[in-house]
């Protein structure tokens, strides 16, 4: 497979086993909490020499052990989940893609890394930690990448590696990449200009051609 042909999973907005095991759960936390809730309505309206007092208490602390024991269990499961996606203990039921169109999350942008040295003994991953502050993108960003390989640290596909660079940090090299490209392009137009100068001829520019319909 191809370093393109890996699919970057959106764990947010796909459902996996755990999702559902949690709502599941959730689910039991709000009965148990309606249950209480009734029950202590009641029984604010008894006195305790009301024949029901006795039994609509007992059902009071009935439900406050079920909902103590619904919470214990969810607050259990929500504390295993990202080492359960670290461990890949878990199944997808719907997958939904990244868009690498798009920033991923609000805080960082999605980048594949080489591991390959150059010449200077650098590797893209390298520079990109050194010089943007990238890191290893884990399963506890909410993302799986199918078609690469998990090793327990990060995404790796033969030499490359998933990393993500902070969003600030990423719009700062953006800006400086297009005006070295902006800068480049005026570069060139004043070469060709002086040479269209030497020439006896001249460099139309993009609004003079426009103008001109062209």
């Amino acid at each position: 497979m191809l370093l393109k042909d890996c699919q970057i999973y959106d764990l947010k907005k796909s459902t996996l086993d755990l999702d559902l095991e949690i709502e599941k759960v959730k689910e039991e936390v709000m009965a148990a909490t309606q249950t209480k809730e009734r029950a202590e309505m009641i029984l604010s309206e008894l006195t305790s020499q009301d024949a029901s007092y006795i039994k609509i208490k007992a059902k009071v602390g009935k439900a406050t052990q079920e909902l103590n024991a619904a919470q214990k269990k969810l607050d259990k499961l929500e504390s295993e989940y990202d080492q359960k996606l670290m461990d890949q203990k878990f199944e997808f039921v719907e997958k939904v893609l990244v868009d690498r169109k798009v920033i991923r999350g609000p805080d960082y942008k999605l980048k594949w890394g080489s591991t390959m040295q150059d010449k200077g003994g650098a590797s893209f991953a390298s520079r990109w930690k050194e010089i943007y502050g990238a890191t290893y993108v884990t399963p506890k960003d909410k993302v799986w990448v199918q078609g690469a390989v998990w090793n327990g640290e990060c995404f790796k596909h033969r030499d490359a590696v998933l990393v993500k660079i902070p969003l600030e940090v990423y719009i700062e090299k953006r800006k400086r990449e297009v005006g070295k490209s902006e800068r480049a392009i005026e570069q060139k137009r004043r070469e060709l200009q002086a040479e269209a100068g030497v020439a006896k001829s001249r460099v139309y520019t993009p609004e003079e051609l426009a103008d001109l319909g062209l």
